[in-house]
């Protein structure tokens, strides 16, 4: 079995999360001969027809929507995994389901792949202000990556944030797929979820898909947008963060409401894919983001 690894997963919904939900897709879809691994979330309703086992989690505090797993402590799914036989083990997070997947590698002796895909030093900055322990924590990340048989980063450019963190060793750049593609009922379905978003004749439609995080730059579109209030658009943020309250308060306050709007999380893959059909513009500024699944799916769209 090929066992995928990550501390996210669907109902959680972030690029990371999306392109471990595609690799199971396609490797069930191909092999039947796949699992997750990840933690429980109260949300969760795995109906995926591959299995997904879950193991005992927390919600982190000022990261909604995200968990922390404590694998170590939940004696029955540690007896479920000790009775798995895995021929392969692909972790894409370094943290418990990580250490998990290279539990698995070595106790089975099997491969281990791991693919570096966020920033983690920004991520810890904004809870740990302390350098020395940032520091500390970044090489037991880089470790982590060392312990792998192969590491895949998702594009090239990605190569220098690894680099940057310490890790020497070698890369295989592995692009992350996407599911979203343009058919012969897209310009239909453009026509048709623009009158359902009710834009009108001569308007635009921009859009953002992803965590409302400051990280993002969020702020810059919100600023952007302020500034040309007197033409014709609608906006439209898919996804939800700790960032959500403050950016709707921010709207309400320049008197924006009527023009910027916010959908929450879209699980429904073709309802994400008729916003993309829809808009006439992708607004992304991240400063945040290696490699972000969402612009490919907006250009595969468009």
């Amino acid at each position: 079995m090929i066992g995928l690894f990550n501390d996210c997963f669907p109902p959680i919904m972030d690029g990371v999360s999306l392109t471990m939900q595609n690799y199971a897709f396609w490797l069930h879809k191909k092999t039947q001969n796949v699992c997750v691994v990840t933690p429980k979330n109260p949300e969760a309703k795995d109906c995926t027809g591959y299995p997904v086992f879950r193991y005992s989690s927390a919600p982190i505090p000022m990261r909604k929507p995200y968990r922390l797993g404590f694998p170590g402590i939940d004696w029955p799914f540690q007896l479920k995994l000790s009775r798995l036989s895995f021929e392969l083990a692909h972790a894409h997070c370094p943290f418990s389901s990580g250490k998990l997947a290279v539990q698995v590698a070595r106790s089975q002796n099997i491969p281990l792949i791991a693919t570096f895909h966020s920033k983690y030093r920004t991520d810890i900055e904004r809870i740990i202000s302390n350098k020395y322990l940032v520091d500390l924590l970044i090489k037991k990340i880089v470790r982590f990556y060392e312990m792998a048989d192969e590491v895949w980063i998702p594009q090239a450019s990605v190569e220098e944030t690894l680099r940057e963190y310490g890790y020497k060793g070698k890369v295989e750049v592995v692009n992350n797929g996407s599911d979203l593609t343009l058919d012969a009922s897209s310009a239909l379905l453009r026509i048709e979820t623009r009158r359902r978003l009710g834009i009108r004749e001569g308007e635009s439609m921009f859009l953002f898909v992803g965590q409302h995080i400051w990280e993002k730059n969020i702020g810059f579109i919100l600023d952007s947008l302020a500034l040309i209030r007197d033409l014709p658009f609608q906006m439209f943020f898919v996804g939800s963060g700790y960032a959500y309250q403050e950016m709707v308060d921010r709207v309400a306050e320049r008197n924006l409401s009527h023009k910027i709007h916010f959908l929450g999380n879209v699980a429904d893959r073709n309802v994400l894919k008729s916003y993309y059909t829809a808009a006439d513009l992708f607004l992304f500024p991240s400063l945040y983001d290696n490699a972000p699944l969402v612009v490919r799916e907006a250009a595969g769209l468009h």
